[in-house]
């Protein structure tokens, strides 16, 4: 499979250093690009590797920009291909997170620790739905969060705008996160990235241009967020999807500030910053005090930018996916579905208050 300059400009795709290329080709072999490896002898492609969130960037040092190469993000270099030795460490399976039947793995972790709880939203707290507006917290799962936020810390981190969660959520102990945490709030507590306001005007121009060419394509639905535009083509005929991707590549093209990104069956346009849900969570640990060795951060998304977050706790606190299937991914453990969702929390919220 190849995804070479002429298949780029079929699709109006970006050069490097933007990352549409080594992404398009991701997507065509349907893996996830953390968990992915980029080999680039330039900086340009390097840069496109890191924009790209690959989980590994490898630079080849062919004319002596070594230095370069790991200076604009190369996580190792190497002078020659042949000097790179690939350790085997078990079955693929072993990448993939164990499925947590037995609740009290997590129990037993917070033997003498208190829990941090983070948490996606939509096919974290919600199952997945046609409409994204149609995603609503069930009564149990709202009551279940109330309870949460009295005995521990609990933030909610959404790809959706900031306004929205917190609308749909509506529990105001609990620390709200938008735009995959370029806007937050709580108490006591307010972000919006400098960054992200000064990309608020080719977000504009963009939402603009992305208006006109989707019109014609039936049921793509665009979402215009604060520091985000969502184009959704969970409902667009297969034969239509091209149209709506080269349509969101062209646009963001035009626009320096903006850089693109997905999900389930999304496209989205945002700042084209060094943030994401990890970096948010890391931000949240340290301002709310928790940036301790007596707190176990846990963190339970569904998607592929819920791996950021995953990865940011390694070796400092738990990621757990929320996926009906095994599958691949830097998270320790994995849930079926909300509903177990539900059952972990509960038993977090039973473990705080007895420890009480």
């Amino acid at each position: 499979m190849v995804v070479d300059g002429i298949e780029a400009e079929r699709l109006h795709l970006d050069g490097k250093p933007e990352p549409d290329t080594f992404l398009e080709a991701a997507r065509r072999l349907s893996v996830d690009p953390a968990l992915s490896t980029v080999l680039e002898d330039v900086v340009a492609g390097v840069t496109a590797g890191r924009r790209g969130r690959f989980g590994l960037v490898i630079g080849v040092d062919r004319d002596g920009q070594g230095h370069a190469l790991s200076a604009h993000g190369a996580d190792l270099v190497f002078e020659d291909l042949c000097d790179i030795e690939v350790e085997e460490r078990g079955e693929p399976e072993a990448r993939t997170p164990r499925q947590l039947l037995d609740m009290t793995l997590i129990s037993d972790q917070l033997a003498e620790k208190r829990p941090a709880l983070f948490l996606d939203y939509d096919g974290t707290l919600t199952p997945i739905v046609e409409r994204p507006q149609d995603a609503r917290l069930s009564e149990d799962m709202r009551q279940t969060l109330r309870d949460a936020a009295q005995v521990m810390p609990v933030a909610v981190i959404s790809g959706r705008d900031l306004v929205d969660v917190r609308q749909l959520v509506g529990i105001p102990e609990i620390i709200y996160a938008g735009c995959h945490g370029l806007a937050v709030e709580g108490p006591d507590l307010s972000l919006e990235l400098a960054e992200g306001i000064d990309a608020m005007g080719e977000l504009d121009e963009a939402e603009a241009e992305l208006i006109k060419l989707l019109r014609p394509v039936p049921k793509a639905h665009l979402e215009r967020k604060r520091f985000a535009i969502a184009v959704h083509y969970r409902q667009v005929a297969d034969e239509d999807l091209v149209q709506v991707e080269s349509a969101v590549a062209l646009v963001q093209k035009g626009f320096a500030k903006l850089r693109r990104t997905g999900g389930k069956k999304v496209f989205e346009l945002c700042p084209d910053i060094e943030w994401d849900k990890g970096r948010a969570i890391r931000w949240l640990l340290t301002e709310l005090g928790l940036d301790a060795p007596d707190v176990l951060p846990i963190y339970i998304g569904d998607d592929l930018t819920d791996e950021d977050a995953f990865r940011a706790l390694q070796g400092l606190g738990l990621g757990i996916l929320v996926a009906n299937t095994p599958q691949p991914s830097a998270a320790a453990f994995r849930l079926t579905d909300p509903h177990q969702v539900v059952a972990l929390l509960q038993l977090l919220i039973l473990v705080e208050r007895r420890d009480d």
